[in-house]
């Protein structure tokens, strides 16, 4: 579920799960993506808050749901859903600022990496899980990681898949602020009080220009979404999935 609130010329967006801490399914992803396309280019928008319900972000994806998804067109249908919302997200005129009351994790860090700013709450921590979920990222976001951090930090945060807390997140790069705890959603406030001090059209500008830092050529997307969609069908990507429900260390198939 996805709760809209709008507060003068800014929206919040609250994914509100509490049974799956928050955890990402084609529902919620549908309802960001339906939100994003009914705001369009509104002029009277001036930010845009993205958070979690609780002390949770998001905690990956909706691993009962995903489970069952084992179609090669299920899953291109899955990547691509993720990666147009994460590409328009960035191409709003209105600034994102991810504020997040907990943990980011896996499809979760991912949603983060595609808004513009991101605070953490002191308690959470930012992991790309992927690799020990059998799979690669999805939604853009090896570019999106790299132009933040640099190749070598992606590199460690991609293969190694550890928990990044708050601090070392921050000194990172990976998310700008840290706030006082239970706070987050305070602190993104303040900041869009700030961008609205701003001129409208020179903010709208100025985050065109920094999307258009962030672009590489169109093959980086389309070799994710293949290693991705290849991943997911492999027998690692089962195997991961059937211990997670087991409660067990993965035994990965021999090459």
């Amino acid at each position: 579920m996805l709760k809209v609130e709008r507060r003068g010329n800014v929206e919040i967006w609250t994914i509100d799960q509490p049974k799956t801490k928050n955890a990402i399914d084609y529902k919620t992803l549908q309802a960001l993506s339906q939100r994003v396309h009914a705001l369009g280019k509104d002029r009277s928008l001036r930010a845009i808050i993205l958070t979690g319900s609780g002390d949770t972000f998001v905690s990956g994806g909706d691993l009962r749901e995903l489970r069952e998804t084992d179609e090669e067109e299920e899953v291109r249908i899955f990547t691509d859903l993720g990666y147009q919302l994460t590409r328009r997200m960035e191409e709003m005129r209105a600034p994102i600022i991810c504020a997040m009351p907990g943990s980011a994790i896996g499809g979760g860090a991912e949603l983060a990496m595609a808004c513009d700013m991101r605070i953490l709450d002191p308690s959470g921590i930012i992991s790309f899980r992927q690799v020990r979920m059998g799979v690669t990222t999805a939604w853009g976001t090896t570019e999106r990681l790299i132009n933040v951090c640099g190749v070598g930090t992606a590199s460690r945060l991609l293969f190694l898949a550890e928990d990044i807390k708050a601090d070392d997140a921050k000194a990172l790069g990976v998310v700008d602020a840290i706030s006082r705890h239970g706070e987050a959603l305070a602190l993104a406030l303040e900041w869009t009080a700030l961008i609205e001090q701003g001129g409208p059209e020179a903010v709208a500008q100025m985050k065109q220009l920094l999307t258009h830092t962030k672009r590489t050529p169109a093959e980086a997307r389309e070799a994710e979404r293949e290693k991705f969609m290849g991943t997911w069908m492999s027998p690692e990507h089962n195997e991961a999935m059937t211990s997670f429900f087991e409660r067990r260390a993965p035994v990965w198939p021999k090459p």
